[in-house]
């Protein structure tokens, strides 16, 4: 059932022009809004919860089917993260979620995340530092595009007052 929707949704909205106007730097939110719009990022979310209530040996078929499509936008991370933040008993952003692979503290109490997948153009990542999950404002932080031909990586750095 979500496989062939996914599939339909993405066959129409990844065109190689929609893909290539966002790795040239067009904003993604327009295809960003049409995957949101289907309701897609409740996979895993528990159906009491409002969401798909999917196990993750129901998710992987979803996700071979969104890997065949240049999806440009962190689809599959927001998916995870927002089951992540629901568990943690976090607040669930709107926006593109990204999951941080690395972060450390700085002196200063800041926070830097190198080379994030979707970094570039994620509203919020989901990090665990220090024992906790944290879910941090990506306009807050600066961010140094890290990748080569086209990719969305970024590194990003937090100041202090702007992590939790």
């Amino acid at each position: 059932m979500f496989v062939e929707a996914i599939e339909s949704i993405l066959q129409d909205a990844c065109t190689p022009a929609a893909v290539r106007a966002v790795e040239g730097g067009a904003d993604p939110r327009g295809l960003w809004a049409t995957i949101e719009d289907a309701g897609f990022l409740e996979l895993l979310v528990p159906e009491q919860s409002s969401g798909a209530g999917l196990t993750l040996s129901e998710l992987a078929p979803v996700l071979i089917a969104m890997g065949r499509h240049p999806l440009p936008v962190p689809l599959a991370q927001s998916v995870a993260a927002r089951a992540l933040l629901r568990r943690a008993g976090l607040g669930v952003p709107n926006g593109m979620i990204t999951l941080a692979q690395a972060g450390m503290r700085e002196a200063d109490g800041g926070v830097v995340c190198p080379v994030t997948p979707y970094g570039a153009i994620a509203d919020h990542v989901v990090l665990g530092l220090d024992g906790k999950l944290l879910l941090l404002d990506a306009g807050a932080a600066s961010r140094v595009a890290t990748g080569v031909h086209r990719d969305q990586a970024a590194t990003l750095r937090w100041p202090a007052h702007a992590v939790p």
